[in-house]
């Protein structure tokens, strides 16, 4: 028997087709002579080897599977952060914190706000009326939808709104 023989006779050996006997070649499970002939006794031993496939290949060939599938993961991340489908949590922490800092300022300005458009105001209703203008205002402004009409009727000057017989922003918004 000769030391060494070409693809077709290998694969006849191995019970594989040729074509597999150069997969086997590239995925590194069997080696060629560098003159395309293969060293039968090695050969064999090399697909033996491949073919029982040791716990320790096994454990290579699954860390190689979840590497593989991490990686796709992240360049799926990556392609959304491209796309600008996908924020960073510091960037949606950043826009978080700015809303919490707008609504603490609209809350803190209510008060002031409100005082003089409900004086001498004699309906709840009517204050009622003008602190959810300035409240629906206050939203607004967070949600990014500045509503002029909100506006108007919180600061009175197009208030129209009578409850007790007063204009919604008090008597200097019926001049």
């Amino acid at each position: 028997m000769p030391k060494y023989i070409g693809p077709g006779d290998l694969a006849e050996i191995l019970g594989v087709s040729p074509r597999r006997v150069t997969q086997l070649v590239a995925e590194g499970h069997i080696h060629k002579d560098a003159v395309g002939k293969y060293d039968i006794r090695q050969c064999v031993q090399d697909y033996i080897r491949f073919s029982s496939g040791t716990k320790e290949d096994e454990d290579i060939a699954e860390a190689r599977r979840r590497k593989a599938v991490a990686d796709a993961g992240l360049a799926e991340i990556e392609l959304k952060e491209t796309a600008g489908e996908l924020v960073s949590a510091e960037e949606m922490q950043a826009a978080v914190e700015a809303d919490y800092g707008r609504l603490r300022s609209h809350l803190l300005a209510l008060p002031s706000k409100l005082a003089p458009l409900v004086v001498g105001k004699k309906s709840n209703a009517v204050i009622v009326e003008i602190a959810g203008s300035l409240i629906n205002e206050a939203l607004a402004d967070l949600s990014g939808k500045t509503n002029k009409s909100s506006k108007k009727s919180a600061g009175g000057s197009a208030a129209t709104t009578k409850t007790d017989g007063e204009p919604v922003g008090g008597p200097e918004a019926a001049s």
